[in-house]
């Protein structure tokens, strides 16, 4: 019995290990199509903010892009590295704002602008003041796109980044190990000690 509890510890303490290797390199290469807009959160206070698409970089090697979901922390583009864990999406919203990056097909300078705001909205409920005609457009169609979908995938994810930098909704490019894999690697090892111990 002391030898299988031991070999249960060796296991947890292993999966665990994996588990908590997961912390990830983000640098913030820049900030593409960028475009003034003007908001208003919460009501009455105004936000005259550059909004696009962030050009990150995970772990030294894999390119991917990301927006802010977070207005009380200024980024200064380029930035980082910074060390984080890359959270899964809980909440409404963030499953929200996954659906609009991964749905939105954002080109141009005002696609992006427009895209940051509608995920903006989706988490903070904003009101714009002033933007270009093109940045409402597209505005107004992501969030009528949008309706009441929600991402089911998991390649989106949170990055911690504040106070440091903004927090962001990114497009985890880097292969993440998955729980299932953890746990059937963890089994398949405990099954080896309980072999063991009938073979002896």
């Amino acid at each position: 019995m002391k030898k299988i509890l031991t070999s249960l510890a060796f296991v947890l303490i292993f999966l665990g290990t994996l588990a908590t290797a997961n912390a990830t390199l983000i640098k913030i290469d820049g900030l593409d199509g960028y475009t003034a807009v003007r908001f208003a959160y919460p009501e009455g206070t105004e936000h005259y903010v550059y909004a696009g698409e962030f050009q990150l970089t995970l772990d030294e090697k894999y390119k991917t892009v990301g927006y802010c979901v977070d207005l009380l922390t200024n980024t200064d583009v380029p930035s980082g590295p910074f060390e984080t864990e890359l959270k899964a999406l809980t909440e409404k919203w963030q499953l929200q704002a996954a659906w609009l990056m991964e749905y939105s097909n954002a080109e141009t300078n005002e696609e992006k602008a427009a895209l940051q705001l509608a995920i903006w909205d989706v988490e903070y409920g904003i009101s714009l003041i002033s933007v270009s005609d093109a940045v409402k457009e597209s505005y107004g169609k992501y969030m009528e796109m949008l309706g009441d979908n929600l991402y089911k995938g998991t390649e989106y994810m949170i990055a911690y980044l504040a106070p440091d930098a903004q927090n962001l909704l990114v497009k985890n490019t880097a292969p993440v190990p998955e729980p299932a894999t953890l746990l059937l690697l963890g089994s398949g090892l405990l099954g080896l000690a309980g072999f063991r111990r009938k073979s002896k």
